[in-house]
């Protein structure tokens, strides 16, 4: 399968999104690339991260390319896995990313990195192919952010929707 295909099928798995890194490790360089990318305007939302043109744009993309940046270790939290769960109806930004590993990431525009404590992989879920908090942390992060009538319907629609139970 030639390099081309293979880096479009990978976008495709990721909301259109990819990596300078994962086209390395199909075999494309990095010269080839840009010579493609530059003239066809590919976005840049990230460092090392490519947006491929032509698909419409979406938050799971922003969430994704947010992801994508920081590598292996984001997972989206907060307000952003509020909205993934449909526990709110209003998508964050910029996108808030829980950073598991204790590497120092740099301040970009459009994600906001958290450090939390004590995340485990149980804690995270897959929702639309992007890591997310699980709903009961989520709705943790959500106590310190939201009013308490926000918070009172985000858990009223956990419930409802059968992501957490109150008893």
């Amino acid at each position: 399968m030639d390099a081309w295909r293979e880096l479009y099928r990978l976008a495709a798995r990721q909301h259109r999104c990819v990596t300078v890194w994962q086209t390395d490790e199909i075999g494309l360089a990095r010269r080839t690339l840009e010579n493609r990318a530059r003239p066809e305007h590919w976005e840049r939302p990230y460092r090392g991260v490519l947006v491929v043109p032509g698909a419409p744009r979406s938050y799971a993309q922003e969430v994704g390319a947010a992801l994508l940046s920081t590598r292996p270790s984001g997972v989206a939290a907060c307000e952003a896995a509020a909205y993934l769960h449909n526990l709110v109806t209003k998508p964050a930004r910029p996108v808030p990313v829980a950073v598991r590993d204790g590497r120092h990431r740099r301040a970009q525009p459009g994600r906001r990195l958290l450090r939390p404590s004590g995340l485990l992989p149980l804690d995270v879920r897959a929702v639309d192919r992007l890591d997310v908090t699980s709903p009961v942390w989520t709705l943790c992060d959500l106590a310190y952010v939201l009013s308490d009538a926000g918070l009172a319907q985000a858990i009223a629609t956990a419930d409802r929707l059968r992501l957490a139970t109150l008893s």
